[in-house]
């Protein structure tokens, strides 16, 4: 008797626990799908999130997102366009980019050196990094708004050869290259020329009024259409403001740096023609 009422029971029991509906999977209910978007919209990686937690999108590697889009043109990811504290239904989030466009603005003013000492000027030059950011801020056509700032970078470029005497060490003509400190890539190239001799009208070696004499003389002459022969070179030097004569100013700025000289023991004409 006491088997089978066993029995009875534990068939009773079986109908009540068949009866009870089987539990659900509470962590597969209670969790959502982030999608990350690129730049373009295109899906990234799919988040599975707990319900009422926050998306680790620190984990989420953003490097693939980095490219040039042209030589001087740099994108990369910057920011999500939303980072929810607590996530309670399947989201979307895209990536917002960066963009950087560096530009040649206006190259150096100088291209003429009087001595092979000293640094290359780069007076006159700007380069810029245009920076393009999107926001997480729409406009009324659904876009990301952008901000855009302009930062002027030129003290931090850099030429090469790095210096008069390298560029000027076999030749009176050098390639100048501008290198921003951001890249290793050449923003620009220019000629420099060196007239090492100006002035030294006679070419003896030394510049004084006996110069500024020869240059009135060969003046003189060429106003009167008197035919003039010069040796190779001279009249590069005799032509003090390079404007392509010789007239009677070169010889006016040919004493002016005899004065100079005079006071000064390394004279240049930095100081004549550009008051430096």
């Amino acid at each position: 008797m006491k088997s089978g009422k066993i029995l009875s029971i534990l068939s009773a029991a079986a109908l009540v626990f068949s009866a009870i509906p089987s539990p659900v999977n509470s962590f597969a209910a209670n969790t959502h799908t982030v999608t990350l978007l690129d730049f373009d919209g295109n899906v990234m990686e799919k988040l599975t999130v707990a319900d009422g937690a926050a998306p680790d999108l620190d984990s989420v590697n953003t490097s693939s997102l980095e490219d040039f889009l042209d030589n001087y043109t740099q994108i990369g990811f910057y920011a999500w366009s939303e980072e929810p504290k607590a996530v309670t239904k399947d989201i979307t989030i895209q990536a917002l980019y960066q963009k950087m466009t560096l530009s040649l603005e206006s190259m150096p003013e100088r291209t003429e050196y009087y001595s092979p000492i000293g640094d290359i000027s780069l007076d006159g030059l700007k380069v810029t990094i245009t920076v393009v950011k999107q926001t997480p801020e729409k406009n009324s056509s659904g876009q990301f708004i952008t901000t855009e700032d302009v930062v002027d970078i030129s003290d931090g470029c850099s030429v090469y050869p790095p210096n008069l005497r390298t560029a000027f060490l076999d030749t009176d003509t050098a390639t100048i290259y501008i290198y921003p400190v951001v890249t290793d890539k050449a923003i620009a190239s220019y000629q420099i020329n060196l007239y090492q001799n100006l002035g030294d009208a006679d070419m003896n070696g030394s510049i004084n009024a006996a110069d500024a004499s020869y240059i009135l003389q060969a003046y003189t002459l060429a106003s009167t259409g008197h035919p003039i022969s010069y040796q190779a070179g001279q009249k590069k030097r005799m032509d003090i403001d390079r404007n392509g004569s010789i007239e009677a100013s070169d010889a006016s700025l040919v004493l002016q740096y005899y004065a100079i000289a005079s006071t000064v023991a390394v004279p240049d004409w930095d100081t004549v023609l550009y008051g430096k």
